[in-house]
Parts: C-alpha cells; structure tokens; sequence
C-alpha cells in the first residue's frame, strides 16, 4: 500500500469507516503512468456505486441517493465550435451567463485510457519509434529509471513527420459517451481540464476533432525537423514521488482558501499517473488501475467503467452539493462585502 500524506489520514480517520465499490481491474503496469486500461465486466452501466466525497460545505461527506432531482433546464453555457481557438487556451468553457457552480467546481479529466479508448502513446509508439523504445520499457519497469526519464527516451526514438504522426492520431478512438458527458458539465457551468501524462499533440488534437475548447495541460511534444521529436516536461515538479513527468497531484494540494470558499477539485481517471492525485482530490470517478488502488487505499471514490455510467454518478453528486455549494459561496461573497 502507498504512503499517504499527513493530511490525507487525517481526512480518512475523521471520516470514519467509508463504503467503497471498486472492482477486479486488469491491465499492466506500464512506463506512462496511464497506461492501464482496466474493464470491469460485472459491473453494468448505471449501476449503483456507493460513493463518499470530501466536501467542505456538507460535513466533509455526502452519502449515496437513490434517483437525483433533474439538473436545471439550460445555463447559458455553449459547446465550442470546430476549429474555435486553441484547444490549450485557458479561456475554457464560453459562457453567456453565469452559472452557480461555475466557479465552485473544478473537474480534471486523465486522456489516455480515460477519454481514449487505449493508450495513445504506446500506439504512437509502436507505430514509429525505433524497435530500442522496449528496451527502455524494460529498463523502468527493473526500476533503474523514472517514468519522466523514460518517456523523454523514447519519445527520442521516434521517425516521424508531423504529417504523419497528425494523420495517425486523427484515428484515435475515444469513449463513444464523452461527447455527452462533456455537454452534460456545460449544462451545469463545470469547467473542464484535460490532466494527461501523456503527449499533448495528440490530446489536443483528439479534442480538436470532437470541438471542444478546453485546457490542456499535459507533457509537451516538440518536432525538431524532419522526423524527429523532443519532449518537455512544463508541469513536472521537482521532488514528485512518481518522477511523472505531469505531477498530477500539483493540480489537488490541499489548500484551506479552497475550503474556505466552498470550492472542490474532482478527478476523473484510470492509471498510475492519477494515484496521488485521487489522494488530494475532494471527489474521486475512478476505473481500470485507479479503482483498484482508491479501494486498497481506503480512498473514498465512485467506480465506473466508461462516460455512460459515470454520468448519472457525477451529475447526482453535482445536484447533491448545489446547495452546499451555492451556500458557501454566497456566504463568501457577504464576509468580502
């Protein structure tokens, strides 16, 4: 079991016993700490999963409904177009009014695995790296390099054009219920952040395609000329207990002027790379790899196998703490006044 932050058991051991679903995963163990795809197979969509969320503005938790009111008719919020901006731009969602939660509620969604179907960067890989990205593979999995080390290697190893390499990713499954599920967060003002450990081209122009506007922040893929890449790691953090070359769990520090202002982080994801984020996060939907380790962990989280069956989840737990929420805020705005 992973070490867990101060912070993190004293959470815990104010909360009590939690109530967790996560079941059996499979998937290996890969250098990109999103590298795992779990399924699980016995769970079916829209299955009721007992969840538990850290949120300061309802007791610290809220315990699992059966049916949730209907989510408001409409919120002045639109998709954005294809082709409108710069899909890393920081202006997001586009908004004509604004909505209660808008600046409540902060989602992080992982890409590889999560909103792809597979792993892009081993299909990237695999496709035009120089047969040598294996023995690299191999080299972090005996633990003898970080995963940050690892990536920058065998992104080095890759013949080709950016040409080919944007044709190829233009090909790139993704969950069939993620177009849904992201019109689902604009009807209710959440704002979305695409969190990926993986390479920014493709994220981006996996996005681009679908035409959502929303950031990016993930490892930076840079083209040197010809057939040849380099990687940047921009959101590495020195002293990253994962050496990811996006340290996640950055983006979820606990911060008592979140809590304050009645504001909560949520995590969206399935792999490694996700870990210590679950571990600071105030709402955790979890698959594959990230299911199994929340559970061993005793990390309060909701298990789900794809965008179908997590939207009912998210959109009762953002009904649920619309109250809270909008409370909080409002007693905010009267101290600033």
């Amino acid at each position: 079991m992973p070490r867990r932050c101060g912070k993190c058991r004293e959470i815990l051991a104010a909360q009590g016993p939690q109530d967790l679903v996560a079941p059996p995963v499979t998937g290996s163990s890969r250098c990109r700490s999103a590298r795992s795809v779990g399924r699980h197979d016995h769970q079916k969509p829209g299955e009721a999963t007992k969840f538990v969320a850290r949120f300061p503005g309802n007791g610290g938790r809220f315990p699992p409904r059966n049916g949730a009111d209907p989510p408001p008719s409409g919120s002045g919020l639109s998709l954005a177009n294809e082709g409108a901006g710069d899909v890393g731009s920081p202006s997001g969602v586009r908004t004509t009014e604004r909505h209660p939660l808008h600046s409540s509620i902060s989602l992080y969604i992982d890409f590889d695995g999560t909103i792809s179907l597979e792993d892009t960067t081993d299909l990237i890989l695999q496709r035009f790296a120089d047969p040598a990205w294996e023995a690299v593979e191999e080299s972090w999995a005996r633990g003898e390099i970080g995963s940050r080390d690892c990536m920058a290697r065998q992104v080095a190893l890759l013949r080709v054009t950016p040409a080919e390499f944007d044709s190829f990713a233009a090909g790139i499954g993704v969950d069939p219920d993620f177009p849904a599920f992201m019109a689902l967060c604009h009807r209710h003002g959440v704002p979305v952040t695409v969190l990926s450990d993986g390479l920014d081209r493709v994220a981006r122009g996996v996005l681009r395609r679908l035409g959502f506007d929303v950031p990016v922040l993930s490892n930076r893929l840079r083209w040197q000329g010809d057939d040849r890449w380099q990687l940047e790691f921009p959101h590495a953090r020195p002293g990253c207990a994962s050496a990811a070359g996006n340290c996640k769990c950055s983006r979820f520090a606990v911060s008592a002027g979140r809590a304050a202002d009645g504001r909560v982080a949520a995590l969206i994801g399935d792999g490694r790379s996700d870990f210590c984020a679950a571990e600071q996060a105030d709402a955790v939907f979890a698959k594959g790899k990230l299911a199994r380790h929340c559970q061993e962990a005793g990390i309060p989280h909701a298990a789900f196998t794809g965008f179908g069956d997590l939207a009912p989840l998210f959109e009762e737990w953002v009904e649920r703490i619309r109250p809270a929420a909008v409370s909080e805020l409002r007693n905010g705005l009267r101290q600033r006044a």
